[in-house]
């Protein structure tokens, strides 16, 4: 994936079908939500997330996409 400048972030990944954020439970994951998750949301791509608690809760009650569990490859 080439480098992308910040003003073609958003336009470079609504490209792509789906955005995926495989973060572990560390406790800044748990407290905020990461800055990929804005921008695949303002992309308008639906989202495939680990079940990280602010990240999963707010995935979920917005609908904008699924929820597995983290490092768990069956899920």
């Amino acid at each position: 994936v080439p480098y992308v400048p910040f003003w073609q972030v958003v336009p470079f990944l609504s490209r792509a079908d789906v955005g995926v954020i495989p973060i572990h439970h560390w406790v800044n994951h748990e407290l905020a939500l990461i800055t990929k998750f804005f921008e695949y949301a303002h992309a308008r791509l639906p989202l495939v997330v680990s079940d990280v608690r602010t990240m999963a809760r707010t995935t979920r009650e917005t609908g904008q996409g699924e929820v597995f569990r983290a490092e768990d490859v069956e899920d």
